[in-house]
């Protein structure tokens, strides 16, 4: 079950990024149609980050361990990486990309953060896992009614006011008590641990998914039409009301299907490594990703003749190729003593 969710977040998170170099024809009355495939596949992938938040919470929350050792375990899974993925995406950006940088200006560029796009993930984990301990105390010793009321003033607050203050053009005040970050969906996730939906719930809440998919991009779409530029994806913001609904329904049907069942046996092996390799995967792909956009690796993914090739070839083949780019790249590291810990 955690692998399934793990599985799928790594897919759709390479290919919500896949999708980055045809944002650019949401502004080409001419280009309607490929913006609007761009669209439908941004929004249907932005669940990406809150199911790995809420998996966290599912398989972190309800522990209990002395601080000291849940640190200690934290330190190799994701503190040690962060920084060895940190330098290496400053050579980069050095070498690569053709930055220059003082001593002075590599600190400042680390602890403002992020060094990298993609890398703002871990910074927010990291918040997450220090909050960790103080969290575990509050749902291991809260009931459901309690924990459903902090989801939903959570939900509220970072999720449903700035949609009615973009809407209705005010300014509705929320203070920064519950409505912080991720922590709902960290929250969430230890929530809905034991909530295993029924067949027809399965059905029921896929069709909410389909539904919430279609609203989202079509508010996206008409953001692009009478909408500035530096606000074209709000309605699918992480932390926006209809996507937190679109990542918890989404995050309940992939931990409530049987995985035993025979006809996923085939899956099985492919779902096993996808989780194996997800976070090395999110670690490596998004450079993979803008260097096939730059021509660095000697060619261009989704271009022909120096033209963009239509939307679902392009997006398909930058999300091909990087998807088996970063497994084999990851693959490898994992197998090389000491460096594979820089890939857990």
């Amino acid at each position: 079950m955690p692998d399934a969710i793990r599985a799928y977040a790594i897919i759709a998170m390479v290919a919500y990024h896949s999708s980055g170099a045809y944002i650019q024809f949401a502004y080409k009355a001419e280009s309607r149609s490929w913006w609007l495939i761009t669209d439908f596949i941004r929004t249907s992938t932005s669940n990406c980050v809150p199911l790995f938040v809420m998996l966290s919470g599912m398989m972190l929350l309800g522990k209990i361990e002395p601080i000291s050792l849940f640190f200690r375990k934290r330190l190799g899974k994701v503190l040690l990486p962060f920084i060895a993925w940190i330098v290496l995406h400053l050579l980069y950006l050095i070498y690569i990309e053709g930055n220059t940088y003082s001593g002075l200006e590599i600190i400042k560029t680390i602890l403002k953060g992020p060094v990298y796009p993609h890398l703002w993930f871990i910074y927010m984990l990291i918040v997450l896992y220090l909050a960790t301990p103080i969290l575990r105390f509050f749902c291991n010793n809260s009931g459901n009614q309690t924990l459903l009321y902090f989801i939903i003033l959570w939900a509220i607050g970072i999720g449903l006011v700035p949609i009615i203050n973009k809407i209705y053009e005010c300014e509705i005040y929320v203070p920064k008590i519950v409505a912080i970050s991720f922590v709902g969906y960290y929250v969430a996730g230890y929530y809905f641990k034991n909530l295993i939906l029924s067949s027809k719930q399965i059905m029921l809440a896929s069709c909410g998914v389909m539904a919430l998919i279609v609203f989202s991009a079509l508010a996206v779409d008409n953001l692009s039409v009478n909408g500035p530029k530096n606000q074209l994806f709000f309605f699918i913001g992480f932390t926006r009301i209809n996507i937190m609904f679109f990542s918890f329904l989404s995050f309940l049907i992939l931990k409530s299907i049987d995985y035993s069942k025979r006809r996923m046996l085939f899956f099985k092996k492919t779902i096993l490594f996808l989780s194996k390799t997800s976070f090395g995967v999110y670690l490596v792909h998004y450079v993979i990703i803008i260097s096939l956009r730059n021509g660095n690796m000697g060619f261009i993914v989704n271009k022909l003749d120096g033209d963009f090739l239509h939307p679902i070839p392009g997006i398909f083949l930058t999300f091909i190729v990087t998807m088996v780019a970063s497994l084999i790249l990851v693959s490898t590291l994992q197998c090389i003593p000491y460096v594979k810990r820089i890939v857990p």
